[in-house]
This record gives C-alpha cells, structure tokens and sequence, in this order.
C-alpha cells in the first residue's frame, strides 16, 4: 500500500498519488458540507445530520492519515531544536490551530447528533 501512496498521482502532476486522493476526498467532504448546509436551509435536519456527520468523519480519518501521521514522523523530531525555520513554524502553527479546531468541530457534530435524534 505504501507503493502506491508514493505513485505518480492521477491528476498529472508532480503529486503523488496519496496527495491527489487526499485532494479528492477534501473537495468531497467540501461538497458534503455545502450540500449539508443546503439541507438544513430546507429544513431537512435528519438529511442534514447524516451528511454533515459523514463529511465530519471523513475529515477526521484524513486529519489522522496525512497531517497527525506526517507531523509525528517529520515535523515533532526538530521540534523544538528548529522551530525558528519557516516549515517547522508555519506547520507547528498549523497543527496547533487544527488541534483547537477538530476537537471544536467533532463536538458540534456530537450535539448536533443529540439534538436531532435525541441521542
């Protein structure tokens, strides 16, 4: 599996394929969440929750795949002997941000689970 992560991607150009794919599946959890928002315009909450949930997992099984993973093998070994060099500043403050962030969103999905199934 590794093999093929390290492919030539699929989109034409110098990405691999693991960064087309990641690509893909963030413009489709984009689409999922504009399509989810569309939902709850309408008011069609549980259509709403069903999408926006999956779009939710599914960007939390890409955090997990290509920015956690990523971070711990690359990043977190200089830290913090070469966090004044750009990339281990501007991705340390990236992790940081996302750390604050997924967290806040998962919850929201959470209540929004409560909510509207009484769960």
């Amino acid at each position: 599996m590794t093999e093929l992560l390290h492919q030539p991607g699929f989109f034409g150009t110098a990405a691999t394929f693991a960064a087309d794919a990641t690509l893909t599946v963030m413009l489709i959890v984009g689409l999922l969440l504009t399509i989810g928002a569309g939902l709850a315009h309408l008011h069609r909450y549980t259509a709403h929750l069903l999408v926006q949930t999956t779009a939710a997992s599914l960007n939390v099984i890409l955090v997990i795949w290509m920015m956690i993973l990523p971070y711990r093998d690359f990043v977190l070994p200089g830290i913090p002997d070469r966090v004044g060099e750009r990339f281990y500043a501007v991705t340390t403050l990236h992790a940081v941000i996302g750390a604050i962030a997924l967290p806040f969103g998962m919850f929201v999905v959470l209540r929004g689970n409560e909510l509207v199934l009484g769960v």
